[in-house]
């Protein structure tokens, strides 16, 4: 899936594309699209295939316009947001809604399954967690342990599971993540009847992040306009994201909480999809000073529960960005 702004060009489909293209180039392209990466991975898969990055950027961005739907949601200057569903989407998508329903358990060991979730339950199956109430408890943790550890938290998993299993309180920094962490995965679990928010987005940030930040009276609220920072690469401290200024948080907001609440299927949105659009324009419109990431992440578990994923429940997503990190 594609998220962002419509480029001013005509849009044209794949098979359009291909049919003036080479051999090379063509079935360069073809697994160029079929294999989604950001540009920096793109480039260098692009040189391994042999063809020109920068050309074959180009083409796929152009054949991913063919699809696209625009939402009513903007950037910090006014320009309108979309996002264009790959065809590499449809069958995870499909996967999903197979293992959703009234038994999660047997969606999950059903053979629509991946074969990780199928792994992941007789894990938890060998060690005792046969019923709900543990499974759901186990993920809950590894969220929470998964979540901070994407923020840094100075805590071993071994240290992060003792401690929520004993029920004894953080010692550290990073426990105190891990555990506001669990909290904040509770509070969205209580908060699925009701619709989003600002108040509801700062109650949900409070909690994740109380006693974790630098400055405890940013917590909870959204940036002033004497915190306009930039995002940068860590590796070279490039400039990766200016973020909207901050007097216009609150209608950046505003709007993100109008399209999470809409019930409408003008036009059709996938649930999960919608979650991720909420995840991403949480991470552009940067609302807070700090814990940013472990807000958009408990705000795609609120979108996915509340659409009725309970298969979610299971699963972890910050072990899956974490390990797409590693790749």
């Amino acid at each position: 899936m594609h998220v962002g702004v419509k480029p001013q060009s005509s849009p044209i489909s794949f098979d359009q594309i291909e049919g003036n293209l080479g051999a090379t180039m063509s079935s360069a392209l073809r697994r160029l699209e079929n294999s989604y990466r950001p540009w920096r991975k793109f480039s260098h898969a692009a040189r391994d295939l042999g063809v020109d990055p920068t050309e074959a950027w180009s083409l796929v961005k152009q054949s991913r316009l063919y699809n696209w739907v625009c939402l009513p949601l903007s950037l910090d200057g006014g320009e309108r947001v979309g996002f264009s569903q790959t065809p590499l989407l449809a069958r995870p998508l499909h996967l999903i809604d197979r293992s959703t329903g009234d038994d999660p358990l047997g969606g999950i060991a059903g053979p629509s399954a991946s074969v990780g979730l199928r792994k992941q339950l007789r894990a938890m199956l060998r060690e005792g967690e046969a019923s709900m109430g543990p499974l759901i408890a186990a993920t809950i943790m590894d969220e929470a342990i998964e979540s901070s550890l994407i923020e840094g938290a100075s805590t071993t998993r071994s240290e992060a599971i003792a401690m929520l299993r004993d029920g004894r309180g953080p010692r550290t920094l990073g426990e105190r993540m891990v555990a506001n962490n669990l909290a904040g995965m509770h509070f969205v679990k209580d908060s699925l009847d009701r619709p989003l928010s600002a108040e509801l987005l700062r109650k949900l940030h409070t909690t994740l992040c109380e006693r974790t930040l630098g400055d405890e009276s940013a917590c909870g609220r959204f940036r002033l306009e004497s915190e306009n920072i930039l995002a940068v690469d860590g590796r070279d401290s490039s400039t990766i994201h200016v973020l909207p200024h901050a007097a216009n948080i609150s209608t950046l907001i505003s709007k993100l909480c109008a399209f999470a609440n809409d019930t409408s299927d003008e036009p059709f949105i996938h649930p999960l999809v919608r979650a991720s659009i909420l995840h991403f324009m949480l991470g552009y419109i940067h609302p807070f000073v700090d814990g940013n990431g472990r807000t958009a992440r408990a705000l795609f578990y609120w979108q996915a529960l509340r659409s009725g994923y309970s298969i979610f429940e299971f699963l972890s997503i910050s072990t899956i960005i974490r390990q797409g990190f590693a790749k």
